[in-house]
């Protein structure tokens, strides 16, 4: 027997940024977010916030990530 596998969908999760001492800005500022894994485990999951970041401290000032397109 295997387990049952299935997908859930966060919306609009806040993104926190970590480890920061100066200011910043977040584009954008919440995701939606898509976890799959064993179905009892999935639908169980609860997501607090601070649970989606960034950790801000391996950016220089300036810098600029992005996902490629």
């Amino acid at each position: 027997m295997a387990p049952v596998v299935t997908t859930r969908e966060f919306k609009r999760l806040a993104v926190e940024v970590r480890n920061v001492d100066r200011p910043f800005q977040l584009r954008p500022p919440r995701v939606n977010l898509t976890v799959r894994g064993p179905q009892r485990i999935v639908q169980s999951l609860i997501l607090d916030d601070g649970a989606v970041y960034v950790d801000g401290a391996s950016y220089e000032p300036g810098s600029t990530w992005s996902r490629p397109r």
